[in-house]
């Protein structure tokens, strides 16, 4: 229960049944790749609906938990202060409007906000930031590394160069030198 309302701990994937399958040596089993490829999320749902009502479930399980929404969604729950409305993983859920009768999603922003300040969301984005700066530190460790190696390959050049230059009889001071641009 948050904010007095049942909020389900869910785990959704997308794959379908032409999606790659290998063949795992450990169990004799195919395996379909997506499968295991899933994403924890909270929602709001009626499960009765989504057993016994064809158009609860179409909304629920196509526009709620379309892939693109679900992951939006997941990346800002991983911002400290997302633009927009606070999130952590909680996707929301599909309700019936009471004015119209009609189906709806629902985002209910308090749950919304519990959910984003939640311990376990702190510490996911903790560890999002130091992914980020390890990656940058990353990033940075190979730029430095090709710089360096680039840096050794022109002096290996000029060194060519200037060796070529004494052997042919070249003279440094001609107007066309270019070693010391």
């Amino acid at each position: 229960m948050i904010e007095g309302i049942p909020v389900y701990e869910a785990k959704v994937s997308w794959y379908k049944d032409d999606d790659f399958k290998f063949y795992n040596k450990e169990t004799g089993q195919m395996v379909y790749q997506r499968r295991e490829d899933t994403r924890k999320i909270m929602i709001e749902v009626n499960l009765n609906s989504l057993a016994n009502d064809p158009q609860y479930t179409q909304l629920f399980m196509r526009n709620l938990l379309s892939e693109e929404r679900v992951e939006s969604y997941l990346e800002r729950g991983l911002e400290e202060n997302p633009n927009g409305y606070k999130c952590g993983n909680y996707i929301g859920g599909v309700k019936y409007n009471s004015k119209t009768g009609k189906l709806q999603k629902i985002f209910d922003t308090s749950i919304g906000e519990a959910i984003h300040n939640s311990p376990e969301m702190v510490q996911a984005r903790v560890d999002e930031a130091k992914r980020k700066r390890n990656e940058l530190l990353n990033n940075l460790g190979m730029y430095e590394t090709q710089k360096a190696q680039d840096i050794k390959e022109i002096n290996n050049i000029k060194e060519q160069l200037r060796n070529f230059d004494d052997e042919h009889g070249f003279n440094r001071n001609d107007d066309n030198d270019d070693l010391d641009r």
